[in-house]
């Protein structure tokens, strides 16, 4: 298959690594993508925040901490990110659980997630 864009994400998988294996593993993952699809754009997106922190797993945080190691990353790479984060960082009111979100959050998330890929299919 071929791809012209790539919008990704780790997301709320992987709580069981560390951070620090987080930030190890985020030049693994971009040789990944540029491996299997040489000629893609790719888009970091950056994870959303979640309504309740979880005892052994994702907190708000840990959200932040990943964020912040993931941008510097793909900043120092030249790879656009889309700042999911700081859109829906004002509706936690849109949660339909403590991570998901509902029909309308869902809609704000899409819209933003194609306004980014348009943007790269356009260049």
């Amino acid at each position: 298959a071929s791809f012209e864009v790539i919008h990704v994400n780790i997301g709320m998988h992987g709580w069981d690594y560390t951070e620090a294996e987080y930030k190890k593993y985020l030049p693994d993952l971009l040789r990944m993508l540029r491996k299997s699809a040489p000629k893609a754009k790719i888009i970091w997106a950056q994870t959303t925040p979640i309504r309740k922190d979880r005892e052994k797993g994702a907190t708000n945080q840990r959200i932040q901490t990943r964020n912040d190691m993931a941008k510097a990353f793909f900043d120092s790479k030249q790879i656009p990110i889309n700042d999911l984060h700081a859109l829906m960082q004002p509706h936690a009111n849109l949660h339909s659980d403590d991570i998901h979100f509902n029909k309308e959050g869902s809609t704000l998330l899409g819209k933003q997630v194609t306004i980014e890929i348009e943007k790269q299919l356009a260049r």
